[in-house]
C-alpha cells in the first residue's frame, strides 16, 4: 500500500504543481486581474484534476495488489488520505516557489486590486475600511514561508478528502455488485 501512496502521491502532486506553476505562468503574462478574478475556480479546479489520481490509485491496489480484487472502505480511505497528503504538500511547496519568485507582492497587490474593485463599484468607505483590516489577517500569515505552507496545505486538503471518501464509497461499492 505504501508504495502506491507515494507512486500516486507523486503523480497527483506533480499534476497539482505544475498546474498551479502553468496557471501562475499565465496570470503573469495575461495580467493579474484574471487570477485574481478566476484564480479560485482555476485552482480548485487544478485541485480536482489533480486528486482525481485517488480513483487511480484506488483500482490499482485493488486490482493488482489485493488476493481477492476487493477494496474496503478503509483502504481505500487509506490509500486516498495518504496520496491526498504527499498531493498537498507539492501543492503548497509549488505556491512557496510560485509566490516568492513569480508574485512576491501578491497579497499587497491583490488587497489593492480589491480596493480598487470596490471602490469603482461605489461601495462605502465604511466597508472598504473593513475589507481592508480584514485583510490585515491574511497578510500577518504570509509573513512566513512556514506559515505559507500551513495555511496553503489548507486549499487542497478539503477536495482531496471529500474525492477519497467519494472514491473509496463508490469502488467498495462497485465491487461489491459484481459479486451479487
Amino acid at each position: 500500500m505504501k508504495n502506491i501512496i507515494i507512486k500516486y502521491g507523486i503523480i497527483s502532486g506533480v499534476i497539482s504543481a505544475g498546474l498551479m506553476l502553468t496557471t501562475s505562468l499565465i496570470a503573469k503574462v495575461v495580467g493579474a486581474s484574471l487570477f485574481y478574478d478566476y484564480g479560485m475556480y482555476i485552482g480548485y479546479t487544478s485541485m480536482l484534476i489533480a486528486m482525481a489520481v485517488i480513483f487511480l490509485a484506488n483500482r490499482h491496489y485493488r486490482d493488482n495488489l489485493l488476493n481477492n480484487g476487493s477494496l474496503t472502505f478503509v483502504q481505500g480511505l487509506m490509500v486516498g488520505m495518504g496520496v491526498t497528503v504527499i498531493s498537498c504538500i507539492f501543492y503548497s511547496l509549488m505556491w512557496l516557489v510560485v509566490y516568492y519568485n513569480l508574485m512576491p507582492n501578491f497579497m499587497e497587490d491583490y488587497v489593492n486590486y480589491e480596493i480598487e474593485k470596490m471602490t469603482s463599484a461605489g461601495a462605502s468607505a465604511e466597508s472598504i475600511a473593513k475589507m481592508k483590516s480584514d485583510m490585515v489577517v491574511y497578510q500577518e500569515m504570509y509573513s512566513s514561508p512556514l506559515k505559507i505552507f500551513l495555511i496553503t496545505l489548507l486549499e487542497p486538503l478539503p477536495v482531496g478528502l471529500l474525492l477519497t471518501f467519494v472514491f473509496a464509497l463508490v469502488q467498495r461499492k462497485s465491487h461489491s455488485l459484481k459479486e451479487a
